[in-house]
C-alpha cells in the first residue's frame, strides 16, 4: 500500500507536527511519521552493544563481565588485547559483525587507569567510576561508555528502540492521537508502541525499528518495513514469532499492562486492547 508524500521541513518539528495535524486519516499520519523515520533517523549501533554487555543475557557476554572483574587488577596490554579479541569473537556470533570501532575506542580508553569502586559491583550495575580518592580499593575495570539519543531541534535524529518509541509517543501526543509504549523482547530486549487507528477502531503495533533493521540489512527475516506501520497482533507474532511483551505503559499512569505475553497467549492481549479505552491513554 503506498501512500502520497506530504511536504514538510526535515529540520523543524514544528513544521512537522503541523503537517501531520493537517492530515485527517491515522493511517496517512503514520505512513508520514514512518517516512520521516525512514530518511532521516538512524539507528546507534554503537548503543545497541552496550546495551547487550550490559544486560548480559548471552552467556558469551556474561562471561566477558565476569572475567574483566576477575581480572581487575591484571592492567597489561596483552590482556586487553584478550578481552577486545573475545569481545570481537562474542559479537560475531551474536550480531555477525565485531565490536564496533567506536567502542573499541570507548570501551578500553580507561583501561589500565586506576579506577575506584563505591559499591560492590552486580552483573546489573557495575558501581564503578573513575575516582582520585584513594579510601576507596584500587581496580582495574572494562569501562563501557553509554552513547544518548541525537536530537535537532527536537526531532530525533539517532537512537535505538527506547528513543523511538519515546519520540512516537511525543508526536502523537502532539496531534491527540491515543499512543502507548510496549517493552519486551525482540532479538533482545526491545521497546516500540500500540497506536489506536480510530477509522479501523482497532489497536496496531507501531515498531520503527523493525523498519531501520530492514532497511540497513540488519534484519529482513521479519518482513517489510511498511508491515510494521500497523500490524495487528497476529501479524506481529507471524512476522517476529520470538517476539514476547512485558508491559504496556501509559507515562501518564505508568504501567497499566503487565503479562509475558507471547504467540501463544495473544488472546490475554487482545482481550485487554478491546477493553481499554483509547481517550484515557491521550496526555491531556
Amino acid at each position: 500500500m503506498i501512500k502520497m508524500a506530504y511536504e514538510f521541513d526535515n529540520n523543524k518539528y514544528d513544521s512537522f507536527i503541523k503537517t501531520l495535524r493537517s492530515m485527517d486519516d491515522t493511517v496517512d499520519i503514520l505512513f508520514a511519521i514512518f517516512n520521516y523515520f525512514k530518511v532521516n533517523v538512524s539507528y546507534n549501533y554503537d548503543e545497541l552493544q552496550v546495551v547487550k554487555f550490559q544486560r548480559a543475557e548471552d552467556d558469551r557476554l556474561l562471561a566477558i563481565r565476569d572475567l574483566s572483574f576477575q581480572n581487575r587488577t591484571n592492567n597489561s596490554s596483552e590482556f586487553k588485547e584478550k578481552l577486545m579479541q573475545l569481545l570481537d569473537e562474542a559479537f560475531m556470533n551474536i550480531e555477525g559483525r565485531p565490536l564496533s570501532n567506536k567502542n573499541k575506542k570507548e570501551w578500553f580508553k580507561n583501561y589500565g587507569m586506576v579506577i575506584y569502586h563505591e559499591a560492590k559491583p552486580s552483573r546489573g550495575n557495575s558501581g564503578f567510576k573513575i575516582s582520585g580518592n584513594n579510601a576507596y580499593d584500587s581496580v582495574i575495570h572494562l569501562e563501557v561508555n553509554n552513547y544518548p539519543p541525537v536530537y535537532e531541534d527536537d526531532l530525533l535524529k539517532e537512537g535505538v528502540c527506547a528513543d523511538y518509541s519515546l519520540f512516537v509517543k511525543r508526536i502523537c501526543d502532539e496531534i491527540d492521537i491515543p499512543c502507548l509504549i510496549v517493552r519486551g523482547k525482540g532479538t533482545t530486549g526491545h521497546a516500540w508502541n500500540l497506536i489506536f487507528i480510530k477509522e479501523r477502531n482497532m489497536w496496531v503495533n507501531f515498531d520503527m525499528t523493525m523498519v531501520r533493521f530492514y532497511l540497513d540489512n540488519w534484519s529482513q527475516e521479519y518482513g517489510e518495513p511498511e508491515k510494521w506501520i500497523c500490524a495487528t497482533n497476529e501479524e506481529m507474532f507471524k512476522m517476529q514469532p520470538s517476539r514476547l511483551i512485558y508491559e504496556i505503559i501509559n507515562p501518564k499512569y505508568g504501567t497499566i499492562f503487565n503479562s509475558t505475553i507471547g504467540a501463544e497467549n495473544q488472546s490475554e492481549l487482545n482481550e485487554f486492547l478491546l477493553n481499554l479505552k483509547p481517550e484515557e491513554t491521550l496526555k491531556r
